[in-house]
């Protein structure tokens, strides 16, 4: 599972290193981020494993092309004399949101299984992604006008 991990990251940084360049970071992390949610989502309803192995190299590949393309944003469309503000607290969401959704997890667990909790976990995230994808489009429609 490491090493098809690796190789997912690996195709994730081959990815990276042409595709901003064919598009907008933004509109590439969404579609990451959307990637990954639908590779945790088929990982976790695989039952054959080189099925799991190939999701969970394309969901390493997507984090991987995630960040990168989240960090050019950050970096290159936030205004200067608020990026440190923005890095940091992006930094913050980045490293506490996960502990807790994992507390939360843990908690709902406590009263369901597993498959549960993760079964409904990866709708719920693209949901919200495709909420920020219908505001990122409401955006452009203003910034235009």
């Amino acid at each position: 599972m490491t090493s098809a991990q690796g190789l997912g990251a690996i195709g994730g940084g081959l990815m990276t290193s042409f595709l901003p360049t064919k598009g907008s970071p933004l509109s590439l992390s969404i579609g990451f981020g959307l990637s990954a949610v639908l590779a945790c989502g088929l990982f976790l309803i695989s039952h054959v494993l080189w099925a799991g192995l190939l999701t969970l190299a394309c969901l390493s590949g997507a984090i991987l092309a995630n960040g990168v393309c989240t960090q050019v944003v950050l970096q290159t469309q936030v205004p200067e004399s608020v990026r440190g503000k923005v890095l940091s607290l992006y930094t913050m969401i980045f490293r506490g949101l996960p502990a807790m959704g994992a507390m939360a997890a843990g908690l709902i667990a406590e009263n369901t299984s597993n498959r549960v909790i993760f079964g409904l976990s990866p709708p719920i995230v693209a949901m919200l992604l495709v909420l920020l994808v219908a505001l990122n489009k409401d955006r452009k429609k203003l910034s235009d006008s």
